[in-house]
This record gives structure tokens, sequence and C-alpha cells, in this order.
């Protein structure tokens, strides 16, 4: 080869090369310069300026300052690239310093999220892993809607707020590798019937793989019911195929805007007609109307290898347990030929569901309905074990073939107060559900090791051999005598909520993160006066390293300046206080439930 083909060559083996590197993009809307995407100074200042991004890129977003906040208009749904693989994917990022990781608004203008298949794709608004969402979605359609034939595979949804929207929606026809975690998602009424069957969460059909292949962790989700002495409101999760949700919180809320009449959905926490392969634990289930979790038996369908362990199903409002308040209800209707096998629920904690006015409610059932019309069978290798009901109208319903062993039911809660740290009916999550020295609960369940179980709701380790405690907590002293290593951090100092309107019913928050930094557990509780209250959060118990985000709402009703202490506790040591201020501002007009919004925490 001649030297001038040679040169030809390696130049063009250079550019190739070069474009072979992931690149690093820019999105900033207060950015002066040339707008072409390649550095801080000179981003795209809008969406629509977006161009030139290939697969692998990182695109940073800009939200400001940090505790500040910038908006973007994005005409259609998110403008994602696609990844080249699991280990090369695209990412769309908060900015990662201080002059860029405030909260970046995305105004969809009615759009879905995800407008089609995404794969190789993570989002994130995580800053430097400092636990706050700094992505917040607003005024879209869904998150995603693809029922027919969307697909996601090796795809990150993480660290952001979606609120003010009606729908809340994602739903894929195929998830294959998913992880959706640490979001926060407020949905409003819908305004029609018909819509009410979409719950936050459809998935359907989702590839079979194994436990922890898709991945839904860490969420806080808000949902609408309809009234007290009502089933009717919208449904959380609805799919148990390979599948693993733990440590979500679900929160469903009282709304009169919600239509709820007789073709209304029943309102679940998880709810699917089959199973494979799924792992429900470590979640808190807070005022649902219906059943908690759901596997419910239809046709021939059949639940396999479905674990539901270490959850706390409650209530916290005597005046919202008049609904049918059902636990666990894995039950196949009449005549069905539904399936039951290697089934395991354990160690969940069922607190103040249902009330003598509701007859239908259930702590556990898992059995046939009506329990005549199956027979011994249907529930092969089914076991029941270690779990606590308190304050439940029902107990348990179990057909035979059901293994159980070490469950605890008193429906009245009579015995219970000196088995927990502290435990009042109705007090929600102000309740701490450890165990006490002398607790009733402790060393009298059975070792499930066996089955791959191998921790608390707080992660701390179940024993290896001989019994376990019944209840979602294992034993732990609550860091022992040595108060020097009782430390807890928390996130900020203080902080400034800013102007709220008084007539909005749904205000301001900001998560706090708390963290264990010392060597002994920190058992705990966060309070607040008002107008300030704590949404999540109030009960902690941190193993060393471990870290929990306290949600702060701010919801003024007096036009004045607000001045708070929010007390983080911690038991046997010295606690830590926060500052937090806000003001309550004149009435601002509200057209629609849809136009009630989340402040994103910055």
């Amino acid at each position: 080869m001649n030297g001038a083909g040679a040169g030809l060559k390696l130049a063009l083996w250079i550019v190739l090369s070069a474009r072979s590197q992931a690149a690093t993009w820019y999105v900033d809307s207060a950015a002066t310069g040339a707008h072409n995407g390649t550095s801080w100074s000179n981003a795209w200042t809008s969406f629509s300026q977006i161009s030139g991004v290939s697969a692998g890129d990182t695109v940073n977003i800009s939200g400001g300052t940090s505790g500040s906040s910038e908006t973007y208009s994005i005409g259609g749904s998110f403008p994602f690239v696609n990844g080249v693989n699991n280990s090369s994917r695209t990412v769309y990022q908060i900015g990662q310093d201080s002059a860029h990781d405030g909260t970046a608004i995305l105004n969809l203008g009615g759009n879905d999220i995800i407008g089609g298949s995404i794969y190789n794709i993570t989002l994130s608004g995580n800053a430097n892993s400092d636990g706050l969402r700094h992505f917040a979605c607003t005024n879209y359609g869904s998150i995603a809607n693809q029922w027919s034939n969307g697909s996601v595979s090796n795809a990150q949804i993480t660290y952001c707020t979606f609120s003010g929207s009606s729908a809340g929606v994602f739903t894929f026809h195929n998830l294959d590798n998913l992880e959706f975690d640490h979001n926060f998602i407020y949905k409003t009424p819908y305004t029609a019937d018909s819509s009410l069957f979409n719950g936050v969460f459809s998935y359907q059909n989702a590839i079979s793989r194994s436990f922890g292949w898709n991945k839904v962790h860490h969420n806080e989700i808000h949902l609408p019911r309809a009234a007290a002495n009502s089933d009717m409101g919208d449904d959380c999760f609805s799919s148990m195929v390979a599948i693993d949700y733990y440590n979500n919180t679900i929160i469903s809320y009282y709304t009169n805007t919600y239509p709820g009449d007789s073709t209304a959905q029943h309102q679940d926490g998880v709810q699917s007609q089959w199973s494979d392969h799924c792992r429900i634990y470590n979640n808190i289930f807070d005022n649902l109307e219906n059943s908690d979790i759901f596997p419910e038996g239809i046709g021939t369908y059949s639940h396999r290898y479905l674990q539901i362990f270490n959850n706390i199903m409650m209530c916290d409002s005597s005046s919202l347990a008049g609904s049918p308040m059902r636990g666990i209800d894995g039950v196949g209707n009449t005549g069905s030929g539904s399936i039951f096998t290697n089934v395991v629920v354990a160690n969940n904690l069922l607190v103040n569901l249902g009330t003598s006015t509701s007859g239908a409610a259930y702590g556990i059932r898992l059995q046939g309905y009506p329990s005549s019309s199956f027979a011994n069978g249907n529930y092969t290798g089914t076991i029941c074990a270690n779990n606590i009901i308190v304050d439940a109208y029902c107990g348990y319903a179990l057909n035979p073939e059901v293994t159980s062993v070490g469950n605890f039911s008193d429906t009245d809660g009579t015995v219970n107060a000196t088995n927990f740290v502290s435990y009042t009916a109705f007090a929600g999550t102000n309740n701490n559900f450890n165990l006490t020295a002398n607790s009733m609960f402790r060393n009298a369940g059975t070792n499930l090791t066996a089955f791959g179980i191998t921790t608390d709701i707080a992660g701390d380790p179940r024993p290896a051999t001989g019994n376990w405690d019944v209840g979602p907590y294992q034993y732990t002293s609550g860091g022992g005598s040595n108060g020097s290593n009782l430390l807890l951090s928390v996130s900020r100092g203080s902080y400034d909520f800013g102007s709220s309107s008084t007539n909005l019913s749904i205000t301001n928050r900001f998560l706090f993160a708390l963290s264990n930094p010392g060597s002994s557990r920190i058992i705990g509780t966060s309070s607040v006066a008002a107008p300030f209250s704590i949404v999540f959060g109030n009960t902690y118990s941190l193993s060393q390293s471990q870290t929990q985000l306290v949600s702060v709402c701010f919801s003024p009703s007096v036009i004045s300046n607000y001045t708070r202490t929010v007390t983080f506790s911690v038991a046997g040591g010295a606690g830590t206080n926060v500052t937090v201020t806000g003001r309550g501002s004149a009435p601002s007009q509200v057209p629609s439930p849809q136009m009630l919004s989340v402040k994103p925490s910055p």
C-alpha cells in the first residue's frame, strides 16, 4: 500500500475509533454559549435542540444550582436513544455538580414519558448518591403505555418524581431486566370510570426468568381510594411474573373526587391472575381498600414459586377501616382449576385491617372460594408460617393442604402492646414494630432458610439454624449499651419549603436521607408539628451503613410564616433535630384534581 493509501486508512480508523468512544452531552436552560450540547457553557437549552446523541452516550441535564430548579417543556415523549447493550447504556442523568444538581422539572405536555420500546437505557435523577430525586415529571399522560406490543430490556428508571397526573401508568407487554427504583408517584383520580382499571403499574406477559430478573424497589406510591366503606380504588402492581417487589411503600388516600361506582376497580396492592418466580417482600401497605396482596386464581392459571414475606400491612385511620380490607388473599374462584404450588407466605405483619362491619375482610386466606368447591391438592407445597395478625376482623382461612406453623392471631390486640417497641391501634407508621426483649414472638417461629430467605425487613440476618422470630423483624438489642456508637446522620440541617397555597390538599414535600455511619444498630422515630407532617419514615431501624428516606410534607391552612423542628430520635442515644420553615400563601385556583401536584424534592 502506498503512503497516501496508508494515511487515508489511518485517518479513517482514527475517526471511527473516536466515534466509538461514548460522548458526554449537556442540557441547561440557562446556558448562553453555542448551544451545541458539548459543555455546560455551550449546553442545549431545550430538549428540541438535542441531536447527535448516539447509543452509549451520557446526557447531563441541569436542574440549576443545588436547591433550585429548571423547567423543560418536552413536545412529545422523552427523546430516548437506546443503548448498545446492558454494559454500554445510554444514560440520561441530572447534573452531578452543585451548579447543576437542582431539580429538573420535565413538562411532558400531556404526552407519555416513554413513547415506545426502550432498551439499554438509564434515566437517573440521583446526584452523587445524595438520596434525593432530582428529576420531576409533570403534566404527563402515562409513564409508559405499551400494553399490546411494547417491551423493556436492560433499563433503569431511578430517583424520579411522577406527580400531578391522573394516569401514572407504567404498562409494557414484555419486561426483560427492568429496574424501577427510588421513585415517587402521586396519582390523582381519573374523571371517567372507563379509565379506572389502570393502576400505577400493569405489567403483562413479562419474560419468565428467575427471582429478581425484574426489580421494583424503594418506591413511594400514593393511590386514590373511593370511600371509607367501599372497596373501590386504583390498583398498584398487577403482575407477578419474574419480578421482585421489595422495600416499596404503597399508601392509599381518600378522595371525594373518585367516581367509584359498581364498575370501578377494586383496590389491591399487588394483584395477578398468575405468578411465576415472584417475590413480594419488605413492603409497607397502608390503607388499601381491598387486598394488599391478591394472587387471584382464575380458570386454569397457576401461582408457582411465589414468595410473600416480611411485609407490613396496616390501616392508620379507624374511619377508613370499615372497608373490606384484606391482607393476603390467595384464592381461586368458584369452579376454577387454579393451582398454588411452591408458595411461601411468611413473617408478615397485618395490623388494624377491617372492622366488625366489614364481613368480607380476611387476614390471610389461602383457600378456594367457596372453600367447598376446592378439593385437597390445590395448594401443593404451600406454607404459611411466622405471620402476625393484630386487630384485624378476620384471622387465617387455610386450605388443609397448606402447611401452617408459627402463625399468631390476636383480633382484639389486647396482648400485643408489650411485644413491640411501641404499638397503638391505628397509629400506622408511628408504631415501632421491632420486638422487645421479652416479646412472645422471639424464637417462636420456624426456620425458612431452605427457601432462600435470609434477612428480615430491616436487612438484619435471620438465623441460619434454629428458630426464627415471628413477624417481619428479627430481634435486635437496638445498638447495645455503647451509646457512642449510636450515630445518626441526616442529609440536611434545615430546609425552607417556600410558599404554598392554603387550599391545596397535595402540597410541598421534601425527602431527608437518614444514614447510620456507626457500628451499632439505630432504632428511632421522626416527628414534627403541624402544619408539617411526616408522610413516610416515622420509624426507622438502621444497621451499619444503611439509609432510609423520611418524607416531610408542608400543608398550611392559614396564611402565616411557620418554623418547626423535625426530631429524629435515637433509642439509647442522642437524636438529631432539623429546622423546617414555610409560608402559607393565598388560596390558588385549582380547576380540577388533575392540576394538583407535588413539589419535587430538590
